[in-house]
């Protein structure tokens, strides 16, 4: 398994920017149209569930994207730190609007919510962990090659 790969292509940084930009509008419509049906019960999660997907994708791509064509950076992160960090936010996203759904309903659910922020988390800081390791092991081949 390796943690860098030679992915020296555009689609890296470009197309998952563009699939969160469709992934938030979806969310904004989906919370949306989901407040209007409500009738005027108001749910903070289902309001600013959308949050996740923009900070945490479509400004995190966006500076990505910026750094790795103004720093011409050859090296990306592996696929495997991709997946933990989409399913990470992903499932955070997914539980922000399973508490709305069930606080609209008129009931509770915090036992269930720790669930979505514990694995939320816990994949996320996967993804932080295999791309540390990625970039030391990409400084020690730097250093061993000199």
């Amino acid at each position: 398994m390796t943690l860098f790969s030679l992915r020296d292509d555009k689609k890296y940084c470009l197309r998952p920017l563009l699939i969160y930009i469709g992934v938030t509008i979806f969310c904004v419509i989906f919370g949306l149209i989901y407040e209007y049906f409500s009738h005027n019960v108001l749910s903070y999660s289902m309001l600013y569930g959308f949050m996740w997907p923009l900070f945490g994708g479509v400004v995190f791509y966006a500076v990505w994207t910026g750094i790795y064509f103004l720093f011409k950076i050859k090296y990306t992160p592996s696929i495997w730190t991709s997946y933990a960090y989409n399913a990470g936010l992903a499932t955070l996203t997914v539980g922000c609007y399973f508490h709305g759904i069930v606080e609209i309903s008129g009931r509770t659910s915090e036992s269930h919510d720790v669930y979505y922020t514990v694995i939320g988390v816990i994949l996320l800081s996967a993804a932080a962990i295999f791309l540390i390791i990625s970039i030391f092991i990409k400084i020690r081949e730097r250093l061993n090659n000199k």
